[in-house]
């Protein structure tokens, strides 16, 4: 009998369904050297199913698996035991299946109407119904961002690109800003936003009351728990000239998510009125998201969709307004 393990996994998608990729290369890889076990070329599949020489024949593996809708996966190190399933670790792991994330060009957003978004979404509807002259990266400011002038921003109505996305990550930060309590126990982030000020593929800037440049100072000071102290003068930049934001005024807190961690910058500018720059980062870590910036510079910013995936997956049955399909 051949000494052998199984190694059997389903494709998910971050919402733990059960998902098929019309191409999937396979590979696996010795650990030790890198050098190539099998290999496989797959065609419209949903699950990966090999049998694989096990110890002593072949000591730790890896698994290198590129789908044609979703993001590379490279599994963790495994040993194949005879007559065994192979057990993989790791955030990607799901019981009986791998999770992948999609890749952001090969899937489109469709939004949810401005009549048909759920009630939780009220508390953004109510700030959009204040907000005058929001500038939309990659298009003209609009008078309004709500009813038909919210509805026209998507790809069935030959929106650009970029406010599309600009759309996309107003959502994922109602979504983060609603949901992070300040504190235990206290009121959420998004009740501190009067009116929007722009909205682009990174971030959002609005004017917000004292009390949120308070409680971020509060915790910076008293080192409350749930957030880091995080760098603010690079977000300066981010101000609109006119509203005369004080450099030397902005404080900034980041949340200690690993993946989609929110940062919150606010500083003081004209009138004695507040201003708040908002973004999402992929990554929590010092070095990851060091990394995520030089590659920024070639790609244009973080990308709302994998925001969106990084979101469903740690809280699973998510609604943020929108959902992704397969680009047409």
């Amino acid at each position: 009998m051949a000494h052998q393990g199984r190694f059997r996994f389903e494709l998910l998608s971050v919402d733990g369904k059960v998902v098929e990729d019309p191409e999937v290369k396979v590979i696996f890889r010795r650990k030790r050297d890198g050098r190539e076990v099998f290999n496989a070329q797959l065609d419209s599949i949903s699950r990966l199913d090999f049998h694989l020489p096990a110890y002593p024949i072949e000591n730790f593996m890896q698994c290198e698996i590129e789908p044609s809708l979703f993001r590379r996966h490279v599994t963790s190190s495994f040993i194949v035991r005879n007559g065994e399933q192979v057990e993989l670790e790791g955030d990607l792991v799901r019981g009986g299946g791998l999770v992948f994330l999609r890749s952001p060009d090969k899937w489109q957003a469709v939004f949810r109407s401005w009549n048909e978004l759920a009630p939780g979404f009220g508390p953004l509807k109510q700030v959009l119904e204040e907000s005058h002259g929001i500038e939309v990266a990659g298009g003209e400011g609009l008078e309004r961002l709500t009813g038909d002038s919210y509805d026209s921003i998507s790809a069935q109505q030959g929106a650009d690109m970029a406010a599309i996305l600009s759309k996309a990550s107003l959502l994922n930060l109602f979504s983060r800003l609603s949901e992070l309590k300040v504190w235990e126990g206290g009121a959420d982030w998004f009740c501190f936003v009067d009116r929007i000020l722009s909205i682009g593929r990174e971030r959002i800037v609005a004017e917000v009351r004292p009390e949120m440049y308070d409680a971020v100072r509060k915790i910076r000071d008293d080192r409350l728990p749930g957030y880091d102290k995080a760098l603010s003068e690079h977000h300066y930049d981010n101000f609109p000239t006119d509203v005369q934001v004080d450099k030397g005024s902005l404080r900034s807190v980041k949340s200690e998510h690993d993946k989609a961690n929110l940062q919150v910058t606010v500083g003081e500018g004209v009138g004695g009125r507040f201003f708040l720059d908002a973004d999402i980062d992929e990554n929590g870590g010092l070095l990851e998201h060091f990394g995520d910036v030089l590659k920024h510079k070639f790609t244009g910013g973080t990308h709302p969709f994998d925001i969106h995936e990084y979101l469903v997956q740690q809280q699973p049955g998510l609604d943020l307004g929108y959902s992704l399909t397969i680009r047409d």
